[in-house]
């Protein structure tokens, strides 16, 4: 994900986007690693989490340890204790991001490219 786009997420939910030092997670090393084309859907995912009953801020109770694309669709991490409902939450974007196109945000189908599995428009497809 672009700099400007993770930065937009850190800034707006300061509570599950906290890095620490030294860095302990995929996400405190290499931050979001995703296109933007999911931008949207990861923030309305972190603002799901944010408003969840379970979810104290101050507690720390859970903070995000990896974004990354896998096998096509969207793996949000979160380190820290979770309850059955935010896996639910977890697992239903990770099936909404296999109909977006990870580079643009358009609606994708899950393509095989040699080795590589991706999730793209028509005319990123062809890219």
């Amino acid at each position: 994900m672009s700099p400007d786009n993770q930065k937009k997420l850190e800034e707006s939910f300061p509570g599950i986007f906290t890095k620490v030092s030294p860095p302990l997670t995929p996400f405190d090393q290499r931050g979001i690693e995703c296109g933007d084309g999911w931008f949207d859907l990861v923030e309305c995912l972190s603002q799901t989490l944010t408003q969840h009953k379970t979810f104290h801020p101050k507690e720390n109770q859970f903070r995000v340890s990896q974004i990354k694309e896998k096998f096509g669709s969207l793996r949000f991490h979160l380190s820290g204790p979770c309850s059955e409902e935010v896996l639910g939450v977890l697992d239903f974007a990770t099936n909404m991001s296999a109909r977006i196109c990870e580079q643009c945000g358009h609606p994708g189908n899950t393509r095989h490219d040699q080795s590589w599995v991706r999730t793209l428009c028509d005319s990123h497809a062809g890219q």
